[in-house]
């Protein structure tokens, strides 16, 4: 994080990507601990919210069967569950 040369610099500050705060230094002595409450929701954790892992390799077979029929040509569309998804293969 840029900071300016006659400003002073602050001990701690919070991240503007991930909202976090943490201290200057990594070699800091004080016990730096995460937040407390709920942890950041991830993609894969929204993403089983929405299915279960049986669910979710159901559609990779399903994706996968799709692109080895197609195997002769490098573009190809794959239905996978209610969508068709479009795929270029590079050997």
């Amino acid at each position: 994080m840029p900071f300016s040369t006659d400003a002073e610099i602050p001990a701690v500050w919070t991240c503007p990507r991930h909202g976090i705060e943490h201290c200057l230094r990594i070699d800091d002595d004080s016990d730096w601990q995460p937040p407390k409450g709920k942890p950041p929701r991830t993609h894969y954790v929204m993403l089983l919210e929405r299915r279960s892992v049986a669910d979710l390799e159901v559609l990779v077979d399903q994706a996968l069967a799709g692109i080895r029929r197609q195997r002769s040509s490098p573009y190809g569309r794959v239905p996978i569950g209610d969508r068709s998804y479009g795929f270029r293969f590079e050997p």
